[in-house]
C-alpha cells in the first residue's frame, strides 16, 4: 500500500481502501456506531489509519441494506470523516431510505449521500453503477449542475473494467458523451488491472515472459487500440501477438480524458525508471544483478504512452527496455524476439527505447509540463543510440506557451546524433534564450531525409535544471534496527527529511573490496532489506537522500559486523517457556545479554532481558501467557569493559494455547434485538454463542453475522459467548446480560426479574454475594440441597458452577437452558414433584436421579459416559438416550416406558424386565446401538418379545410435540392474487408464515386472508390482516385446527413477492426399530461407567 500510494503521490494521483460490506461476520451497524461522548470511534480508527499509512480516503461500497433508521447516523458518520480530510467515495447502491437499488445514474434517490439539506457535503463524490439508460449520463450531469456540483468533480460513470475490456464502446452502449464527443462524467474502472489479472491463469500473468503483452494490453486500454494518443479507429487494429479475448470496440481513455501534469516549479528529472526490472543499473552500469520491484523507485513517467506524429506512414515504435535478461512469450507460450537491441537502464530497471524505420519527422511527445525557464536553465538528455551510422537527426523539441492559450514549438538540435554512440551519452542543452517563458511540453524530433533502416535510440535520462542545487544534506539518524539471523534480513531507520528537499532515498550495500552495489529505496524514514547479493561480503550499509533533480547526497553509512556476533540461534516454545540456544562467536567478551520484545502482537507478556556468562549459550524465558504472540529475541555480546557488540535478531511465534475471551458488546437493533459486536481478538475463528440453552455457531470466514439475536422482553436473558482461535483453543466464556430486552450492568443488584424464585434468590444471595458479578465471578460447587426451590431461572448466571445439589427441592422442571455451559455434577435426589428433565447434547454433565419416583420425561441425547440410576424413575414414559456414551443401562423397573431411544448409542448392555411387562411402548429404537441381539442372549430375548408386543398391540396413532414444515409456495403479481397449498392430507395445523422477499424491489404485502380447507372445495376463512408493515407475519392457528389445503388471497394491485410456509403436526413415528446394530465390543474393551464423584457439599 506504501509503495504504491507513494508512486501514485507522486503523479498527483489519490489512493483510497476500500470499505466493503457485506462481508460476513462483519456487518454495517457495526461501525454505524456513536458513542456516548457523541464520536464515532470505528470512523475515527478509519481516519487515523488513513494519515498513518498515507493514503487519502476511502471508496465506501456498501452493498448490504441497512435500516432507515441508521441513515442519518450514516450520513454524519461520513460527514465527519469527510471533515477530518478523508477523501470519500460513495457507490450507487444505496438509496436514501436504507434499501439497495441501484440507480445507475445520480438523481434525487442517492444525491443525499453527496449533499443534502440536512448535513449539506456529506462525501465528495459517487461511483455510479453500470446499467445505464439511454440518457443516464447526461441526466446525472444536468442533476448535478443543479445541486450547484462539478460533474466532473462529484460524478464519475463505472466502467467494469473485467467485464467489459475491449468489448464495450461507451458512446454508442451508454450515450457516455455529448454531441461534441465529451463525456458527461468523469470515469471510475472497477478492476482497473485486468488486461494483466485476466489473462495466462492460473499462474503464467506472473511470469517475466508475459510481463510484456500486459504492458500491451494495458496502453491499448488507457491510450487507444494502436497505442498512439490521438488515433481512435479501432476497425483496422488485430494482434496476433498477445491475448486480449474480445472485439476492439473501446477507443481507449485518453480521448476521453484531458491530459495532467505535476511536472512544475524550474527543475524536473526522470531516469523513465517503470519501478521494476530484471537488473538495477546505476549510471549505465548493472549494480544489482537481481530481478526486483519497488514502486517507490518509480518515476514521473511520460503523459503519453504513446503519442507519435510522423510526417511518414511508417512510424517508430515504442516499448520499455529492461536488459538483456528480460524476455518474453507470444500468446501462445513461444520465446518471442525482440526487434530491437535490448540496452537495459540508465538509472533503475527500464529506459525508453525507440526503434523501427525512420524516414521524414516523427515526433516523440514526452510530457506535458509547467516549467519556467530562467537564465540558467539547460535540458540534459542522456541516449543510447546502438544502431549504426546513418543520417538522422534528433532534436528536442520544446512546447513553450504563447499567450493565454496558444503554444510555440522551438528544436534544440544536438550535435553528431546520427552517430552510432559508445554506450550511453549525454547532450546538454541551454535554454536561458526562453528565460521567463514557460514550458509547455517536451518532446523529442527524430528525422531523416532518407530512410533509415533499423534505427534504434534508448533515451535514460531527461533533466531540466535551473542551475541550482537541489542535492540534499546526508541522511542523519541512521540505525539498525534488527540484523536477523539465519535469514540474512535487515531492518533500517534514519531521520526522514522533508519533501520539499528530500523525494527518496537510495540505500546501497558496501563490499570488502571497496565497491558498492545498489539495494533499494523508497520515501520513508525506514527500510526493510530481504535479500542481499553476495551477502557475506558486505562491510556496510549506506544511505542516499536524493533531490528533485535526481542527484544524490552525501552517505550516511552503517557499518556491519562480521564478528563478535552470535549465530545458530534456535528457540522452542513449550510449558510456559522459551528456551533459546545459539553458538558463540571465536572473538573473547564477557558475557550475551538476551532480549525478549513482542511486535505485531497484542500481548500481556512482559518483556525481559537476561543475561548469561560465555560459554552457556542458551537462556530460558519464562512465558506467563502461551497466546501465539509474535517475538522478537536481540542478542549482543558484552565485552569486559560494558560496550556491546552489534547485536544479532531473531524472530518466532510462541506457542498458542490461549484464546482471548471475547471484548465486543451488545447492541439493541431497531428492531429490539441484539447485535454483537465483531471480536477484536487477531485470531478467532469461531464463536459459540449460547442463549437459552440453545448454541449458535459463527465463523469469521464464510459465516453469518452475529445480529438479530432474540432475548427477553420481560425478564432476564444471559448470552453467553466462548470463542475458538485458529489453533483450537477455546476461550473463557464471557456472559452479557439483557434485562427487559435492554444491557444490564454486572455490578447491580439482582431481584425477582432475574431470579423469579424467592428461595433460590435468598439462598444465592446469602451463599454467593447480592450482584449480578458476585454470581458470574462465582467457580466451584455449591449445596442448595433441603431448599423448596420451583424455578432455576437465573441459575446460569453462575457461570462458573460446576456443581450443584438440588437434592429434595421443589423442582417439577429441569431443562438446559437454566443451567451454566461449565455444570460437570447434577444432584436432583429426592426432587419428589420432579416430572420432566430435559438436558440434551450435554455430555460432561453427569445426573443424578435418585428417588425422583415422579418423573415421566427425561431426555439426555448425546449423554456421556457417566453412571444413571433409574431404579427410582418406575412412572417414567419418555427416555431418550440417543448417541448416549454411556455401554450398559437397567430399565427393568421402567415398565411404563412409552418412547425408548438408544439409537446411535455405545449401549452394549441392556438389563431389563422381561417383555410381557412393557405394554405401553409407542415407539421403541435400538436402531445402530451396540447390541448383540443374537439368539439366546437377554436382549435378543427382548427384541423377539418387543417384536410379537408392537405387531399385536393396537397402539393409536400420535402427533409430533413439535411442528414441522408441512408445505411452501411462493405469490406474486405474476401469477394471480391467491395461492393455494395442498398439504397431501387432512394434518394439524399450528402457524402460517407470510414473509415479503425482496420488499427493496417488491414492496412489502400489506394485506391477507388465510382460508382452510379439508376437502378443496369449502373453503372457511381463518384469519384477515390489513395495514401491515412489517416483513414476516405469523398466523397462529387454534389447538385442533386441520385441512388439506390452505389459501392465501392479497389484494387484486399487491405487487409484493411473498413465501408461503404452513407448519403442523405429522404423525409420530411408531413400532420398533433395532436395525444397525454395530458388532458389540469385546468386554476388556468396554470402558467402565464413569462413576459419580463425590460432591464437596
Amino acid at each position: 500500500m506504501a509503495a504504491a500510494t507513494n508512486a501514485a503521490h507522486k503523479n498527483g494521483v489519490i489512493t483510497l481502501a476500500e470499505y466493503f460490506i457485506p462481508r460476513r461476520p462483519q456487518y454495517t451497524e457495526e461501525w454505524l456506531y456513536k458513542d456516548e461522548n457523541g464520536e464515532f470511534p470505528y470512523a475515527k480508527k478509519l481516519v487515523e489509519l488513513a494519515k498513518y499509512y498515507g493514503f487519502d480516503g476511502y471508496f465506501i461500497n456498501q452493498e448490504e441494506e441497512i435500516d432507515s433508521s441508521y441513515v442519518p447516523l450514516f450520513r454524519e458518520m461520513l460527514k465527519y470523516m469527510r471533515d477530518e480530510g478523508v477523501y470519500i467515495q460513495w457507490y450507487d447502491s444505496i438509496v436514501d431510505n436504507g434499501s439497495i437499488s441501484y440507480q445507475n445514474a445520480f438523481n434525487n434517490r442517492n444525491s443525499g449521500w453527496i449533499w443534502n439539506e440536512t448535513n449539506g457535503r456529506v462525501t465528495d463524490s459517487i461511483f455510479l453503477n453500470y446499467w445505464y439508460g439511454d440518457t443516464a449520463l447526461k441526466d446525472s450531469k444536468a442533476y448535478a449542475e443543479e445541486l450547484g456540483l462539478d460533474p466532473y468533480e462529484v460524478v464519475f460513470m463505472g466502467v467494469e473494467g473485467g467485464g467489459w475490456r475491449f468489448d464495450t464502446d461507451i458512446e454508442t452502449w451508454y450515450d457516455a458523451v455529448d454531441e461534441n464527443g465529451k463525456p458527461y462524467t468523469s470515469f471510475a474502472i472497477w478492476g482497473s488491472d485486468w488486461y494483466h489479472e485476466q489473462f495466462h491463469k492460473p499462474n503464467g500473468r506472473y511470469q517475466v515472459g508475459y510481463q510484456w503483452e500486459a504492458e500491451e494490453r494495458e496502453r491499448m486500454y488507457y491510450t487507444s487500440a494502436t497505442e498512439n494518443a490521438g488515433e481512435y479507429s479501432t476497425g483496422t487494429v488485430q494482434r496476433d501477438d498477445i491475448s486480449y479475448d474480445s472485439t476492439i470496440n473501446f477507443q481507449g481513455f485518453s480521448k476521453y480524458v484531458v491530459e495532467k501534469s505535476v511536472i512544475h516549479g524550474t527543475s524536473f528529472a526522470s531516469d523513465f525508471n517503470n519501478g521494476h526490472g530484471m537488473q538495477y543499473f546505476v549510471n549505465g552500469q548493472v549494480s544489482r544483478d537481481m530481478e526486483w520491484t519497488n514502486l517507490n523507485l518509480q518515476d514521473i513517467l511520460p503523459t503519453w504512452q504513446w503519442w507519435i506524429t510522423s510526417t511518414d506512414d511508417n512510424r517508430l515504435e515504442l516499448d520499455w527496455d529492461y536488459g538483456s535478461k528480460f524476455y518474453r512469450y507470444d500468446s501462445n507460450g513461444e520465446t518471442y524476439a525482440f526487434p530491437y537491441t535490448q540496452i537495459g537502464a540508465y538509472n533503475g530497471g527500464s529506459s525508453l527505447v525507440m526503434y523501427g524505420d525512420l524516414l521524414g519527422s516523427q515526433t516523440v511527445n514526452l510530457y506535458k509540463t509547467e516549467l519556467d525557464v530562467t537564465a540558467s536553465s539547460k535540458l540534459q538528455l542522456t541516449y543510447n543510440k546502438p544502431s549504426a551510422d546513418d543520417t538522422s537527426r534528433l532534436q528536442a523539441a520544446i512546447v513553450l506557451k504563447d499567450g493565454e492559450t496558444g503554444v510555440k514549438t522551438v528544436y534544440l538540435p544536438i550535435e553528431n546524433s546520427g552517430k552510432k554512440t559508445d554506450g550511453w551519452t549525454t547532450a546538454t542543452l541551454d535554454l536561458s534564450a526562453y528565460a521567463g517563458q514557460t514550458i509547455a511540453a517536451i518532446a523529442l524530433e527524430l528525422s531523416a531525409t532518407e530512410k533509415v533502416e533499423g534505427y534504434q535510440l534508448n533515451l535514460g535520462r531527461l533533466v531540466v535544471s535551473d542551475g541550482k542545487s537541489y542535492t540534499p544534506a546526508a541522511p542523519t539518524g541512521l540505525t539498525l534496527v534488527n540484523r536477523f539471523d539465519s535469514t540474512g534480513e535487515i531492518q533500517l531507520a534514519w531521520d526522514l527529511g522533508d519533501y520539499s528537499t528530500v523525494k527518496n532515498y537510495h540505500v546501497y550495500a558496501v563490499y570488502a573490496d571497496g565497491t558498492q552495489r545498489f539495494v533499494g529505496g523508497a520515501y520513508a524514514s525506514n527500510y526493510y532489506i530481504q535479500t542481499l547479493e553476495n551477502a557475506s561480503k558486505v562491510t556496510a550499509l549506506r544511505v542516499y537522500a536524493v533531490g528533485a533533480d535526481g542527484s544524490e547526497s552525501d552517505a550516511a553509512e552503517l557499518p556491519l559486523a562480521s564478528t563478535g556476533r552470535v549465530s545458530n540461534v534456535r528457540t522452542v516454545s513449550e510449558n510456559n517457556m522459551l528456551n533459546v540456544t545459539w553458538t558463540d562467536p571465536t572473538e573473547s567478551f564477557a558475557k550475551v545479554e538476551a532480549t525478549l520484545t513482542y511486535w505485531y502482537s497484542e500481548t500481556t507478556n512482559k518483556n525481559q532481558t537476561i543475561t548469561v556468562t560465555q560459554g552457556d549459550q542458551k537462556a530460558s524465558f519464562p512465558i506467563e501467557l502461551e497466546d501465539g504472540a509474535q517475538y522478537i529475541l536481540t542478542l549482543a555480546t558484552v565485552n569486559a569493559d560494558g560496550s556491546k557488540n552489534e547485536a544479532v535478531s531473531y524472530f518466532g511465534d510462541l506457542a498458542d494455547k490461549y484464546c482471548a475471551p471475547y471484548d465486543g458488546e451488545g447492541r439493541v437493533n431497531p428492531s429490539g434485538r441484539i447485535d454483537l459486536t465483531t471480536p477484536a481478538v487477531d485470531d478467532w475463528n469461531l464463536a459459540y454463542v449460547e442463549v437459552g440453552g440453545n448454541t449458535t455457531t459463527y465463523r469469521r470466514l464464510g459465516g453469518s453475522s452475529m445480529v438479530n439475536l432474540s432475548v427477553k422482553k420481560d425478564g432476564l436473558t444471559l448470552m453467553v459467548i466462548t470463542l475458538e482461535d485458529m489453533d483450537g483453543n477455546q476461550s473463557q466464556p464471557v456472559t452479557l446480560m439483557f434485562l427487559n430486552g435492554q444491557p444490564a450492568a454486572a455490578d447491580m443488584a439482582y431481584g425477582e426479574e432475574m431470579i423469579p424464585d424467592p428461595v433460590l434468590r435468598a439462598t444465592l444471595q446469602e451463599k454467593v454475594g447480592p450482584t449480578v458479578a458476585d454470581l458470574i465471578g462465582f467457580a466451584g460447587e455449591l449445596d442448595l440441597s433441603g431448599c423448596a426451590i420451583e424455578d432455576l431461572t437465573g441459575l446460569n448466571l453462575l457461570t462458573g458452577l460446576t456443581g450443584v445439589n438440588l437434592s429434595g427441592s421443589a423442582l417439577t422442571k429441569v431443562t438446559a437452558d437454566v443451567l451454566p455451559n461449565a455444570l460437570t455434577i447434577l444432584d436432583l435426589t429426592g426432587c419428589a414433584n420432579l416430572v420432566e428433565v430435559k438436558l440434551d447434547d450435554r455430555p460432561e454433565l453427569a445426573v443424578i436421579l435418585k428417588g425422583c419416583d415422579a418423573l415421566t420425561d427425561l431426555s439426555l441425547e448425546n449423554y456421556g459416559d457417566h453412571a444413571l440410576d433409574l431404579s427410582d424413575c418406575v412412572n417414567l414414559l419418555n427416555l431418550n438416550l440417543a448417541g448416549t456414551q454411556m455401554t450398559a443401562l437397567n430399565i427393568q423397573p421402567l415398565t411404563k416406558l412409552h418412547n425408548l431411544d438408544l439409537s446411535n448409542s455405545q449401549i452394549a448392555e441392556l438389563k431389563a424386565a422381561k417383555a410381557d411387562r412393557y405394554t405401553n411402548g409407542y415407539y421403541w429404537s435400538w436402531q445402530s446401538a451396540k447390541l448383540d441381539l443374537t439368539e439366546g442372549t437377554s436382549e435378543g430375548q427382548l427384541m423377539a418379545g418387543m417384536q410379537n408386543y408392537f405387531a399385536t398391540a393396537e397402539i393409536p396413532d400420535e402427533l409430533t410435540k413439535e411442528p414441522s414444515q408441512l408445505a411452501e409456495g411462493t405469490l406474486g403479481s405474476w401469477s394471480g392474487n391467491s395461492k393455494t397449498l395442498n398439504l397431501g392430507s387432512v394434518s394439524a395445523l399450528d402457524t402460517i408464515v407470510v414473509e415479503s422477499y425482496y420488499p427493496e424491489w417488491y414492496g412489502t404485502l400489506s394485506a391477507f386472508t388465510v382460508e382452510i380447507s379439508t376437502d378443496g372445495t369449502t373453503y372457511t376463512q381463518v384469519a384477515e390482516y390489513t395495514d401491515l408493515t412489517e416483513t414476516v407475519t405469523t398466523v397462529q392457528l387454534p389447538e385442533g385446527t386441520r385441512a388439506a389445503f390452505v389459501k392465501i388471497t392479497v389484494p387484486e394491485d399487491t405487487s409484493a413477492y411473498v413465501d408461503i410456509t404452513v407448519n403442523g403436526f405429522l404423525i409420530a413415528p411408531k413400532g420398533f426399530v433395532y436395525d444397525g446394530q454395530q458388532p458389540a465390543m469385546e468386554r476388556d474393551d468396554i470402558a467402565a461407567p464413569v462413576g459419580m464423584p463425590p460432591l464437596a457439599w
